[in-house]
């Protein structure tokens, strides 16, 4: 009797799991109409579910998406958290489990989920989640590298593509930003806010102040402050400092940007008192350690700041008043050579003649390092046009000057920025090379020509790599790979030559060299090496 109940009880408790159960075909469906936008058939679908039982992950998750489309976040994270918290759990329960924390405030939950859900998808819509979160904490570059893409891809999807602009303008990636607005009407205000920063990057504030002034009279205040901000830029920009000043007296209480544009402003057109008097409370309101303006974000707002007040106060024959001001901004702004030249400046009127002398030299040193003023002037030029070709002439200045690390950084900062773009990368292995940084070079070709699997450039400079590495083997595989997609790469060419002739094989290393010089006959490296190669030859 007793085996017959343990039989009943076994079967009674095999058939309520087999209830429990959902099939595989109907949690597909629930998800497809899900993802595709067609939430009345996944609420359809999944609603039986609601009462079931031991649902099997797949189904938990497609009920916790729901929950959180239907505006029940914490609900839907209550259900997903569970499952994103396992190591294997998937994109899209990764993802749904990051914008359920994102719109509970969970800041850092929803980054660590959608960081995951990238990793394994790196082109779905988490891509586009991980991109607003980051724009929302301020990480303007991680977020341009996330919306960028996926706003090309999906030129439909407004907000994403409007963020990515924004993200476009503040980096000053010109390019990137006129493709992204490129089509958009102007009607919206965000968008020709972000066309009027647009315009004043490109060069032209007057066609900025000419879309832009019309709508200030009207402008709501979050949007009407924007706008002062924008059209300020463009007077001082242009040396109308009395427009600027009209579009923003009145406007700047508690507000440093604007506040600090004023001040420029008055001290442009020469009011010197009034730019003092406005630019004191903006200065005072910024007086923290350097710790603490990093951590609000404002080390850039109190550089400008204090270079603009000490300049005003040494101008207006205050000195005394001004030093500690543009010492406060030579620390913030180490590199900017109108600091120094003020610093300097007021050194020697105050008396400090030797640190004077010394902070005006290095303001000298700036000058020969950045070049003139026209010189400046056209650099900013190139950088408008070709964001990506002037950061990394830049990288390779700091280099130069000694700055290796800071040069490697902005290379591959870049690289985030425009990672279809090979210069940066290239440019960071030939860096890596100069400084014997061998293995790590070879490392990071390998990885490129993962990456550009059919530029010839990259299978080159993995060759020379392998070659600084001694690994003739696979250099040799690489610079014939450069050959094979580009078979007058002379320095290819050169180079595989040489090895060849290290290991005795000479008559293939001539015919390369002849190759090369029949290309460029002037190449003095393929004649000396053939001359060295041929005189060998001839004597056995």
């Amino acid at each position: 009797m007793n085996r017959l109940v343990l039989v009943l009880t076994l079967a009674l408790l095999s058939a309520g799991t087999a209830a429990a159960q959902v099939p595989a075909d109907e949690v597909s469906e629930a998800r497809a109409a899900l993802e595709a936008g067609d939430l009345a058939a996944a609420v359809q679908r999944v609603e039986p579910w609601r009462e079931r039982g031991d649902l099997p992950p797949a189904a938990r998750a497609v009920i916790g998406a729901v929950d959180l489309e239907l505006g029940q976040p914490s609900r839907a994270l209550e259900r997903l958290a569970p499952l994103a918290d396992d190591p294997a759990a998937d994109a899209f329960v990764l993802t749904a489990a990051g914008r359920a924390a994102l719109a509970l405030g969970q800041l850092e939950r929803a980054g660590a989920y959608l960081e995951r859900a990238v990793k394994l998808a790196p082109r779905s819509p988490a891509v586009r989640a991980l991109g607003l979160l980051r724009g929302r904490q301020g990480r303007t570059v991680e977020a341009f590298q996330h919306l960028r893409p996926w706003a090309l891809t999906h030129p439909e999807d407004y907000e994403a593509r409007l963020a990515a602009a924004l993200c476009a303008v503040e980096l000053g990636r010109v390019p990137d930003a006129g493709k992204l607005l490129e089509g958009l009407s102007d009607d919206d205000p965000k968008v020709a806010l972000l066309r009027g920063k647009w315009l004043f990057l490109s060069g032209d504030p007057r066609a900025a102040i000419e879309l832009l002034r019309p709508r200030l009279a009207h402008a709501p205040p979050p949007l009407a402050r924007d706008l002062r901000s924008v059209l300020a830029e463009c007077y001082l920009r242009i040396g109308e400092s009395e427009q600027a000043i009209e579009v923003l007296a009145g406007h700047v209480a508690g507000d440093p940007w604007l506040g600090l544009f004023l001040g420029r402003a008055y001290y442009q057109a020469g009011r010197l008192d009034e730019a003092a008097a406005t630019l004191a409370p903006v200065a005072a309101g910024l007086d923290a350690g350097d710790e603490t303006l990093a951590a609000r974000g404002q080390s850039g707002l109190a550089g400008a700041v204090f270079l603009e007040y000490g300049r005003v106060l040494l101008t207006n024959g205050d000195a005394a008043g001004g030093l500690p001001y543009l010492e406060r901004a030579s620390k913030l702004r180490p590199d900017d050579r109108q600091v120094w030249q003020s610093l300097g400046q007021a050194l020697v009127t105050v008396g400090r003649r030797e640190e004077g002398m010394a902070a005006l030299e290095r303001f000298r040193q700036l000058v020969e390092n950045e070049g003139s003023d026209l010189e400046i002037h056209e650099a900013s030029d190139a950088a408008a046009e070709d964001p990506t070709g002037e950061r990394v002439r830049q990288a390779l200045k700091r280099f130069q000057r000694g700055e290796r690390e800071k040069a490697l950084a902005m290379l591959r900062e870049e690289q985030k920025l425009a990672p279809e773009d090979l210069r940066p990368w290239l440019r960071e292995v030939q860096l890596l090379l100069m400084m014997e940084r061998h293995e790590v070079a070879a490392q990071a070709a390998a990885a490129l020509v993962e990456r550009f699997p059919q530029e010839p450039d990259v299978h080159y400079i993995l060759g020379v790599a392998e070659s600084a590495n001694r690994h003739l083997e696979d250099a040799e595989r690489a610079f014939r790979r450069a050959l094979e997609l580009a078979p007058g790469h002379t320095a290819a060419l050169n180079d595989l030559a040489v090895i060849l002739i290290s290991q005795g094989r000479r008559d293939e290393a001539r015919t390369l060299l002849q190759r090369v010089l029949a290309l460029r006959p002037d190449d003095e490296m393929a004649k000396k090496n053939l001359e060295r190669l041929e005189a060998a030859m001839a004597g056995g």
